[in-house]
């Protein structure tokens, strides 16, 4: 605990897991919402094919992985648009296809990255310059949330009202793929893709259980972020356990607490 305030590089490891943790935490709530669970989850498993993209056109792994996000809900965008698929059906089709091509290309671009470090997490795996970056990532998507929240929670909850107002709920729709890619990009390299959706979605879903106020809703789950985050580093370095699992266990840990509390106020 006391190593989070020292200038050691595990220092800056460790804030960069809590301002991703912040990040998530912040765009949680309206993702939960919207019920768009699934989407997190079809975009972080579609990014791995960004993992042979980069090394076949000589790119970072972020720059590579980022631009799949931005494909993948591009694509989502525009099958939801100009087909009558429902959205869990596209999500579906568009995961299972870029999850195909990846592998495919790992085999044929002989990738020998450890594919380990991108399915669960590794902290050793992120770079000790990315505090930096991430503080940026995380200010920025914080901003976005708290300036957007109001109206990216009524797109979710009266999406007809929203239109008989006049404005484009398509366009929200739009700004929340491209943070959601922007945060699941920076997230898997500490969570992995097969934990990180659990980064967007446990934080509102525990908020949910205490929380009666869309603010409280917001600032609860970004509190559940972060502390999850903290506790899970310093559990997963105590033990040596992996720290993408180690930080989901901390949140379902939130979550239960969280639902007990909540089902106590209602008796």
């Amino acid at each position: 605990l006391i190593a989070l305030f020292t200038t050691s590089p595990t220092a800056e490891i460790a804030w960069s897991v809590i301002f991703a943790a912040l990040a998530a935490g912040s765009i949680s709530p309206v993702l939960v919402m919207h019920r768009m669970a699934f989407l997190s989850e079809a975009m972080a498993h579609s990014i791995l094919l960004g993992v042979p993209l980069a090394v076949l056109f000589s790119l970072s792994d972020v720059s590579a992985m980022l631009a799949v996000a931005f494909l993948v809900g591009a694509g989502i965008m525009l099958l939801r648009s100009n087909t009558r698929l429902s959205i869990d059906s596209i999500l579906g089709v568009l995961m299972a296809g870029a999850l195909a091509l990846a592998i495919i290309m790992v085999q044929r671009e002989h990738v020998t990255r450890d594919l380990d470090s991108y399915l669960f997490g590794d902290i050793a795996f992120l770079p000790k310059s990315w505090l930096v970056p991430i503080i940026i990532v995380a200010g920025c998507v914080f901003f976005f949330s708290l300036l957007s929240y109001n109206r990216l929670a009524m797109t979710a909850l009266a999406r007809d009202l929203v239109r008989a107002r006049g404005q484009r709920a398509a366009l929200f729709d739009a700004m929340l793929m491209i943070v959601v890619a922007i945060v699941i990009t920076a997230g898997v390299r500490v969570m992995g893709v097969l934990m990180v959706t659990a980064l967007l979605v446990i934080p509102a879903a525990a908020a949910r259980n205490i929380c009666r106020s869309l603010a409280g809703l917001f600032w609860a789950s970004i509190m559940i972020a972060a502390l999850a985050a903290a506790a899970g580093f310093i559990a997963c370095n105590a033990s040596e356990d992996p720290p993408g699992p180690t930080i989901v266990v901390v949140l379902v840990c939130f979550f239960l607490l969280c639902a007990g509390v909540g089902r106590l106020r209602a008796r």
